[in-house]
């Protein structure tokens, strides 16, 4: 009996570490099988990383800024740079904020200009298209001369009537007035001049301060933002006012058939920091 008890010890003993040794291999094997479900993903995650696409945004040190019939909004010259992969930009727009008081001035973008400018009939002039998206390969640059403007014209939906209303005024005053110089006395003492002046003059964004201008870039579903930084000095300011003047005196000057000189301001751009 005593032996064949011990047999039977024997026996469980070996069928005990048969198992355990199956069971240290099951282990085994299932914290493989972890490591391996972690690592693959996180190799294939740095793999796209690696080669996901970046966007660059250059812009050339410049600003036009306006203020006119389609109240305040600036075009900025630059370049945008695609690494590593191909890019299709969807969308660009902008947002300033006015420092001193934290008003905002949200624009998108409306037209291209072509950097190339050409002579025609002696006179310089660049050719423009309407903004669209547009693809950047892989490792080029594509130069991007925006304009930016309020897609929903709020400003423009205000000014434009005040503006007409001058047509009629110009027609009036070119009956009976043959001089430029007198006509201009008698146009800018009337009241829809200066309702008109004074409209725009309400819609100039563009104050003496500084200026924080953020470029936010669209593309296959991300958003990149780029921030650069200006300022209107008094001088600059002095020439916003002067070109809201000759916004107002552009129906008499066509009436008369003298050359109109209205300008943008040019701003610098700096890198912020």
């Amino acid at each position: 009996m005593c032996t064949i008890a011990l047999s039977e010890e024997m026996n469980t003993a070996g069928l005990t570490e048969v198992m355990t040794r199956y069971e240290k291999i099951s282990i085994i094997l299932a914290i493989f099988a972890l490591v391996i479900s972690v690592i693959v993903p996180l190799v294939q995650w740095i793999y796209r990383e690696k080669r996901k696409a970046v966007l660059k945004y250059y812009p050339t040190g410049h600003a036009f800024a306006y203020c006119n019939l389609s109240g305040s909004y600036i075009r900025i010259d630059g370049v945008f740079e695609a690494l590593k992969r191909a890019i299709s930009l969807k969308k660009v727009s902008i947002s300033i904020v006015r420092k001193k008081d934290e008003k905002k001035l949200n624009l998108e973008w409306f037209k291209f200009y072509s950097p190339v400018s050409q002579s025609i009939m002696g006179f310089q002039a660049s050719a423009e298209e309407l903004a669209h998206p547009f693809r950047i390969d892989a490792d080029h640059v594509a130069c991007a001369f925006i304009e930016f403007t309020d897609p929903n014209d709020s400003a423009g939906k205000t000014i434009r009537p005040l503006y007409n209303s001058l047509l009629e005024e110009c027609a009036k005053i070119k009956a009976v007035e043959p001089d430029f110089y007198k006509a201009e006395e008698l146009f800018k003492s009337s009241e829809s001049y200066r309702s008109l002046k004074d409209m725009i003059k309400k819609e100039l964004f563009w104050e003496i301060g500084e200026y924080q201008v953020k470029v936010i870039a669209q593309y296959a579903g991300a958003e990149k933002c780029f921030t650069v930084k200006t300022s209107v000095s008094e001088t600059q300011y002095t020439q916003f006012l002067t070109g809201i003047d000759e916004i107002c005196l552009i129906p008499l000057k066509r009436s008369y058939g003298v050359q109109g000189n209205a300008q943008p301001v040019l701003l610098d751009l700096k890198e912020a920091k």
